[in-house]
């Protein structure tokens, strides 16, 4: 029985790697614990170029599949919303920080829910 414990221990490949993430989560939550406002100034930087290049990811999405898309004014506005948004956001970081707390939870579930449930009847 300790010989078959032994054996599939050994097995799992990679079994550094979930150790390493949880070094470096507790060291990036102590970097944020000691310094508060250099870590929400680093948050709305990721935010904002996460959302500029969402944007243009959508836009090359919305406009190769313009012909197999019903709804695709919706896809290229939505495109259009992020890619403006987020480069406001991105060169006013100062206002990024402002609305970061407002904004993102509602980007966020906007962007989790599916679009049947969006575009349901």
């Amino acid at each position: 029985m300790e010989s078959v414990l032994k054996k599939s221990r050994f097995m799992i490949k990679n079994w550094w790697l979930p150790l390493l993430v949880g070094v470096l989560f507790i060291l990036v939550g102590a970097w944020t614990i000691s310094t508060p406002v250099k870590s929400y100034m680093s948050l709305a930087i990721i935010f904002a170029s996460f959302m500029f290049v969402s944007g243009i990811f959508q836009l090359i999405f919305s406009i190769n599949n313009r012909n197999e898309i019903d709804d695709w004014g919706w896809h290229f506005a939505g495109a259009m919303f992020d890619f403006v948004v987020g480069a406001v956001l991105f060169f006013n970081p100062a206002v990024t920080m402002v609305v970061l707390h407002l904004s993102m939870p509602f980007i966020l579930c906007s962007k989790a829910l599916p679009p049947s449930v969006l575009h349901s009847t």
